[in-house]
């Protein structure tokens, strides 16, 4: 009260404070409630699409592995049923019985069996390198190749060796023909008659034949296939550079050693680098001579699918973002502007400017209200 007794009344201002500005906020709350889950929701689903389309693959690959197994199984069980059969024939049994008797052998009855013989493999569109049989002594007496075979020794060879020791039907590793210098399969058979030994029937694979049921790369598939003999050495691939030149226990300037992972597993997936080229393997041990069958493919080939999907799903996040941000934006300010202009206005009246005028742009909402 003044001392001539008129009321004075003093308005303080209030002291202007930093704040974040009410189109911040929103903009602030939109991200934590909407953006962040959505963020959260993208990554989480690209990861799961990641883990199932590699599931997917391991039994894609899995499964070509058991298929191709199954051919070369399949080829080879051929090859035993006709070598058991030749190991059964009378006419040779009878040319084998003569021969131990009087170590000779007539040349019409040795005509006819490398006629028969001849037959066999013509029939098998050059599955045979060569099927021949041999006597006691493991000289050959008759074969499939006009009789250019006739007379060698292989009493010394190991499929040979392995079938006599074994007394029954065995199946070599691959080594090189002494007929062709070819790499060649030999299934054999030893022929007994009253459980004595009188000979042998041996059916010679062409191993490139064998394995181009397995190994052939269909046009457009990024897939390569091969062979690992028990050793750990590739003995067929898709890429002929890899035959007989990895060997997958030994450490090299362009591979690591896993062949123990295999052996371990005897099936499964596996990651591995070749030449500074990451690359995804599915693999399988066979019935054969425990030989693994492969199937090999650049990862990003692998991926590439869900890469694609990924880098999809990653725009569309971010394209709801960029939208999530402007629409909280325009929001933001289209209910910060009126309350801002109102602040003012009432910071003008404070100062004692009462001719100050208030207009709200109809808005139907409660700014106008």
């Amino acid at each position: 009260m003044s001392n001539n007794g008129s009321i004075e009344l003093e308005i303080k201002q209030p002291k202007k404070k930093r704040y974040f500005g009410i189109a911040t906020k929103i903009m602030f709350v939109a991200f934590i409630l909407v953006l962040v889950p959505l963020l959260v929701a993208g990554i989480t689903s690209v990861k799961k699409f990641n883990t199932t389309l590699g599931r997917l693959n391991d039994h894609t690959m899995g499964d070509i592995v058991k298929v191709k197994i199954q051919l070369m199984e399949s080829a080879v069980d051929g090859v035993a049923m006709l070598s058991d059969s030749l190991s059964k024939q009378p006419a040779a049994i009878t040319t084998l019985r003569n021969i131990e008797k009087t170590e000779d052998i007539a040349t019409v009855e040795q005509q006819l069996l490398n006629e028969y013989l001849s037959d066999i493999a013509l029939s098998n569109d050059g599955l045979f390198e060569n099927i021949f049989y041999t006597d006691a002594k493991g000289v050959t007496l008759a074969d499939s190749i006009s009789g250019q075979s006739i007379g060698l020794d292989v009493s010394e060879m190991l499929f040979y060796k392995d079938a006599v020791d074994a007394g029954e039907m065995v199946t070599s590793e691959v080594f090189a023909s002494p007929n062709s210098g070819r790499p060649v399969v030999v299934i054999s058979v030893p022929i007994y008659e009253e459980a004595r030994y009188i000979g042998l029937v041996g059916a010679a694979i062409e191993f490139n034949e064998l394995t181009e049921l397995v190994t052939r790369k269909d046009e457009g598939s990024a897939y390569e296939y091969g062979i690992v003999n028990h050793q750990g050495l590739m003995i067929a691939n898709s890429n002929r550079e890899l035959v007989l030149n990895w060997d997958l226990t030994q450490k090299t300037d362009k591979s690591e050693a896993f062949f123990d992972e295999l052996s371990l597993k005897g099936e499964g997936t596996l990651p591995f680098t070749y030449d500074r080229v990451d690359k995804y393997m599915s693999y399988k041990v066979s019935g054969i001579n425990d030989w693994f069958l492969t199937v090999t493919a650049n990862s990003e080939d692998v991926y590439k699918d869900a890469v694609a999907t990924r880098n999809m799903i990653v725009m569309m996040t971010l394209g709801f973002l960029v939208v999530s941000l402007v629409t909280s934006a325009v929001f933001g300010r289209s209910m910060a502007k009126p309350i801002s202009k109102l602040s003012k206005t009432v910071e003008k009246v404070a100062e004692g400017d009462l001719s100050q005028q208030f207009t709200i742009k109809k808005t139907n909402d409660e700014v106008e209200d």
